[in-house]
């Protein structure tokens, strides 16, 4: 018997399922038996029937299921139907470790203003970048703001894509510390020392992000990138963002280095006091002359329903309480666009005896809603993923993630509903179990994205692994998904190419939701 190398019909976690894990295939057109193979010496070990067709809407496949949960024990396996083969899996109870060690050095690699050697970043490794001072936008004013992350693709740094990043990351490590220690806690302040150099000293106000006029050409590395930089704006959701953000993390410092903790909180109070002198700034829009990313934001009511809710936490002064109060579900998103929902979890968390009763109900049932919306929608998709039809925009595979991650967290307040499976469902679909038959994570799978929109990457013709690509994405912004993809069903709207950006890019605030859902199954 040999191995049919054919496109595999068989759409599977590409790494594979830990011996107790649910593991179900999801099969393209075939029926009738499958049969499950050593790898490589293609000896059977477990047959059964594949189930019927289901039509999935979001791609036009028509999806069979092989239940594949009767096989535990560790090893390397493949999927064999009438049609052809899956690609090789794994079952072992490390299979997550690699990749979520990946995820998070990719905050490291993207790190601003710091040599990154050889020996940790390899091919990708660059002298310290962008150390020169910044000038404030209208102004003669040069202020030095070092540190942080690269946001994407480009070099840019962005208040509100680092809020939405550092809020995965903390609630990673509040909910599964072992699989960090120190790392993540570590790696987290690199992010919170820029922001707190975002902050205006006078007003408390949040520059809104800090990059060149322009993108530089997709072939530079960080440390050639040579062109002036340039703080935005003060905006209303940055500093929104900076106040939930730093007086969250203030929570996670408090015992190893009070003083930090301490810094954080006031810079967040200094911040939510500049909120509050301007409750009607209009939302963020590029100046003239800036073309790089906006982040623009018309609707600042969920930035500050975070901040109020996490002074609350952090502070427990009443009167962010009462601010919050009409803030608190208004809105119930997990990206950088609407941060509705973490305001939820951080009330969540309050103590009992001095959280108000009535606000924690409507957390709870807010959060509950969600998750009960998603794992409907769900149910709908053949391939078991969160997403509608109509939901496959910039960024599909952040939401995927970030539904998994919003599953997770009802699990703890509603367990036997099924949120647990459905969200490693989510990261089953974004390890290879989906129409495209791709893992879309950087370096893992048989068939992973290999052409990120990333500079580093491009530069030396490597992606970097670990990296979460976009995926799917109905808009076509760029001029290569556009002509290659405009005929294609929303599912299948996406193509593994260096300047395909608006489906092929990757972010920290793609990338901080998956280490959240690696963690969980790690």
């Amino acid at each position: 018997m040999t191995l049919n190398k054919s496109l595999p019909p068989v759409r599977l976690n590409q790494l594979g399922y830990r011996p107790r894990d649910e593991k179900v295939a999801c099969v393209a057109d075939a029926q009738g038996r499958f049969e499950v193979l050593a790898y490589p010496e293609l000896t059977g070990v477990l047959s059964g029937e594949i189930g019927p067709l289901e039509r999935d809407p979001a791609s036009g496949d028509q999806v069979a299921y092989a239940d594949l949960t009767a096989l535990t024990a560790p090893g390397t396996y493949v999927v064999r139907t009438d049609l052809g083969d899956s690609l090789p899996f794994t079952i072992g109870e490390d299979v997550y470790k690699d990749v979520l060690q990946a995820a998070l050095r990719f905050f490291t690699l993207q790190r601003c203003g710091q040599d990154l050697p050889e020996a940790l970043a390899g091919k990708h490794a660059h002298a310290a970048c962008h150390l020169g001072e910044a000038t404030v936008y209208g102004t003669d004013i040069k202020k030095k703001v070092l540190g942080g992350w690269h946001d994407a693709g480009d070099y840019g740094r962005y208040v509100s894509a680092a809020g939405k990043a550092v809020m995965d990351l903390l609630l990673a490590q509040r909910d599964y510390p072992d699989r960090f220690r120190s790392a993540l806690l570590e790696e987290v302040r690199y992010e919170l020392d820029w922001m707190l150099r975002m902050q205006d000293e006078t007003t408390g106000g949040v520059y809104h992000k800090l990059t060149s006029k322009a993108f530089v050409p997709l072939d530079v590395m960080p440390d050639t990138c040579s062109v002036p930089m340039y703080l935005s704006p003060i905006s209303s959701t940055a500093t929104g963002d900076f106040a939930g953000v730093c007086a969250y993390a203030s929570l996670f410092y408090r015992q190893t280095d009070p003083v930090y903790a301490d810094t954080l909180v006031q810079a967040a109070k200094k911040a939510y006091a500049w909120l509050k002198a301007h409750p009607d700034v209009p939302g963020f829009k590029n100046p003239p002359g800036i073309s790089t990313g906006e982040y623009g934001d018309e609707d600042d009511s969920d930035e500050r329903a975070l901040a109020a809710a996490a002074l609350c936490l952090a502070s427990g002064e009443p009167d962010y309480v009462e601010d919050l109060r009409p803030l608190l579900g208004k809105s119930t998103g997990t990206g950088w666009e609407d941060m509705g929902l973490y305001a939820v979890l951080l009330y969540l968390q309050m103590p009992q005896a001095r959280r108000d009763e009535a606000l924690f109900v409507k957390a709870k049932e807010t959060l509950l809603k969600k998750a009960r919306e998603l794992a409907r929608a769900a149910g709908r998709e053949a391939y078991g993923v969160t997403l509608g039809s109509d939901q496959y925009i910039w960024g599909s595979n952040m939401d995927v993630a970030s539904h998994g991650m919003v599953l997770l967290l009802a699990d703890d307040f509603a367990p036997g509903q099924g949120y647990r499976q459905t969200a490693q469902n989510q990261l089953h679909y974004l390890l290879g179990r989906n129409a495209n038959c791709l893992s879309f994570i950087t370096g893992f799978g048989s068939m992973a994205a290999r052409h990120p929109h990333h500079r580093p990457s491009v530069s030396v013709k490597e992606a970097m692994p670990g990296m979460l690509a976009g995926g799917p994405n109905s808009g076509l912004q760029d001029g290569i998904d556009k002509d290659r993809l405009s005929a294609l069903p929303p599912a299948r709207q996406y193509i593994d190419h260096w300047d395909a950006y608006a489906s092929n890019e990757v972010t920290i605030y793609w990338n901080s939701p998956l280490v959240y859902l690696l963690a969980a199954f790690q």
